[in-house]
């Protein structure tokens, strides 16, 4: 069986979560890790663990929907495990399913949209607003968090998360040798 791992952005430390649940899972299946390259390279401290299947795109509205197609081509595991609640990695796991006898399974590592309330929630919305010309704005992400529910099972990294969203629970795991800011 293989395994499609779907990362929000191959170029920045959000790699890292579906990093982890790649060694996780393949230890008993095969695996891929697919997504979007945003900035143009993977992300350098794992750079060489994988060969990522990735394609190189924006996060902007008028340049991720372009990406999509060759992404969705990328994606040929039996079961589609997403990291993220974002339109670049759900969004995708979501079109990669739908109609098709694959099973999707949303990891959620963070609470996306609570990120945005550092400010308090009014401003959030008022600023959302411009923003929504990326595709992993705060409005998307709230849709998705929404849309949780709608994978075939989901798994968290604490008990928070677990609290909000249910879903197995999947403790966040770093290498912090490989990962050492100071190589990098």
């Amino acid at each position: 069986m293989l395994i499609s791992v779907v990362s929000p952005d191959l170029s920045h430390n959000c790699l890292g979560r579906a990093y982890v649940l790649a060694q996780l899972i393949e230890q008993n299946y095969d695996v891929e890790i697919v997504g979007p390259k945003l900035k143009g390279t993977v992300w350098e401290p794992i750079k060489d663990e994988y060969e990522y299947k990735g394609v190189e795109t924006g996060s902007r509205v008028y340049q991720f929907p372009f990406a999509v197609p060759s992404l969705l081509d990328r994606i040929s595991g039996d079961l589609v495990y997403v990291s993220k609640p974002r339109t670049t990695s759900y969004g995708l796991g979501l079109l990669a399913t739908i109609g098709r006898d694959r099973p999707l399974i949303l990891d959620i590592d963070d609470w996306e949209t609570g990120f945005s309330y550092r400010h308090g929630r009014l401003e959030t919305v008022l600023k959302g607003v411009p923003r929504l010309a990326s595709m992993n704005s705060y409005y998307y992400k709230r849709f998705l968090e929404a849309l949780s529910g709608v994978a075939d099972a989901r798994s968290v990294s604490n008990h928070f998360l677990q609290d909000r969203f249910s879903g197995t629970l999947v403790p966040h795991a770093k290498d912090t040798e490989k990962l050492d800011p100071s190589r990098f």
